[in-house]
């Protein structure tokens, strides 16, 4: 904040805007259409701590983006492969191929088709 010259009020109020800007964002994602598109997953882990202590190594948020359309989303990835499934259902139509890394949770997909 220093080397900017900007006072704490208008970082935090920053900080505040940027922040409802994304949970708006995040809440209004529609689902990317089927029609044989090539949707690529991701998963982002969020907190690492060293040497793995006291540390969930399993991703904090999954993301998926559309090749074609460049549409895109992001959600949180809570139990992970409880919730997985539901989250990709929800947020790409069937009629999608999806590919990704080899992250264990992935291979349930094969089996929905």
């Amino acid at each position: 904040m220093e080397n900017l010259e900007l006072c704490s009020i208008t970082t935090v109020n920053w900080r505040l805007f940027c922040s409802k800007v994304t949970e708006k964002w995040l809440h209004s994602q529609d689902p990317i259409d089927g029609n044989s598109i090539e949707v690529e997953l991701d998963e982002i882990l969020l907190v690492h701590q060293k040497y793995r202590r006291g540390s969930n190594s399993e991703p904090s948020l999954i993301d998926g983006i559309d090749q074609t359309s460049k549409r895109c989303f992001v959600v949180s990835l809570v139990n992970n492969k409880a919730t997985l499934v539901p989250l990709i259902q929800a947020y790409i139509k069937p009629g999608s191929g999806i590919y990704s890394d080899s992250w264990a949770a992935y291979n349930e997909l094969s089996s929905l088709g």
